[in-house]
């Protein structure tokens, strides 16, 4: 059943705009792109669908229609779904490049698995042991995932090469390393060993690791494009956004509102982030070029899991979804294009 955002929105852009602003003198109503509603649906679905993905053409997400977490894909050039054959396991943490797909599944502990989406052809390519080998990322040839194979809880960080068909492990430290991510030759990922969480950067060309962050606080969830690493920080009572520009040397804070901020993305000068200081979580877009920034989506209800490829973006979103059922209610995944100028009239993150 479809519920009243839509009239709520509506109501809240017509009668209180004028009046009601939030933190940073961003209007309260989410209309940014100037579409009613915003994005297009690509499930219709009741069941739960997340963790969306995209490259190109192909959206990906993951669904629980069958009861199990099956990956789906949609090609929106041919306006076409379809479901990766199921092996009766769960899936999890999937990400893309071009038309190479890894994912985490579950046979008693998690293991990186390939899809390549024009063959069909899927094979396991991390170690069959009892560790965990989980969350995946791609560029290129290269896949990294956090590996548990040193001690249950104190991950490393791994390497497969596609070419070569090798393993490497990334880092040795004792400590506890996770959630990496890659660009090209540069994997950044967060790391315990100094009693926090920090961000640290392996260069796979020069061989060189690198601590990016040394604040006592907790930073970690990084992601990387270019010259640009993005995280999520704790280090001012809260989760913030900050940015460290690879070529300048640089840290910015680029969002430092009381209330929580997460799930950073980010795609060339383009940043999103999951924001709740409006109540229900929503998307934010923030163009590092112009340091300006906005919600993303006009809609009230909540967003979450946004990625980003070149000016599209793609989100779970719980429009359609029942109040109280948010664990496993109706979330579905939206799509948008963004056109870059519109950040430029913005308001400025403090």
């Amino acid at each position: 059943m479809k519920r009243p955002y839509l009239f709520v929105s509506v109501f809240l852009c017509s009668v209180l705009l004028p009046f009601v602003t939030i933190f940073c003198g961003i209007p309260c109503c989410r209309s940014v792109l100037g579409q009613e509603p915003c994005g297009k649906a690509v499930t219709t679905n009741p069941a739960f669908q997340y963790y969306p993905q995209i490259w190109g053409t192909n959206i990906l997400w993951l669904d629980r229609r069958s009861g199990n977490s099956d990956m789906f894909i949609y090609n929106f050039a041919k306006g076409r779904e379809v479901r990766v054959p199921p092996g009766h396991e769960e899936v999890n943490s999937i990400n893309i490049y071009k038309d190479n797909v890894v994912y985490q599944v579950w046979g008693g502990n998690w293991d990186v698995w390939l899809l390549n989406i024009k063959s069909g052809n899927k094979r396991q390519i991390s170690a069959n042991h009892s560790w965990h080998e989980m969350l995946p990322r791609i560029w290129g040839d290269s896949v990294v995932w956090e590996d548990w194979r040193n001690g249950y809880g104190l991950g490393d960080i791994y390497l497969y090469n596609l070419k070569t068909k090798e393993t490497r492990q990334i880092t040795t430290d004792p400590g506890a390393q996770g959630k990496p991510d890659i660009y090209k030759d540069v994997i950044v990922w967060h790391d315990k060993r100094n009693g926090n969480w920090d961000i640290y950067l392996y260069d796979l060309d020069k061989g060189e690791e690198r601590r990016l962050t040394d604040d006592p606080a907790d930073q970690f969830s990084p992601v990387i494009h270019g010259d640009h690493v993005v995280w999520v920080d704790s280090r001012n009572g809260n989760w913030d956004i900050f940015t460290h520009n690879l070529s300048t040397g640089t840290t910015t804070c680029i969002c430092n509102d009381p209330s929580k901020q997460w799930w950073p993305q980010i795609w060339k000068n383009t940043i999103l982030w999951v924001d709740e200081r409006a109540g229900e979580s929503a998307i934010y877009v923030y163009d590092i070029t112009t340091g300006k920034g906005k919600p993303l989506c006009n809609s009230p209800a909540p967003q979450r899991q946004p990625a980003i490829y070149e000016n599209r973006i793609v989100w779970m979103d719980f429009r359609n979804g029942a109040p109280g059922e948010m664990r496993q209610g109706n979330w579905d995944i939206f799509a948008t294009s963004l056109p870059m100028y519109h950040i430029t009239t913005s308001t400025s993150y403090p």
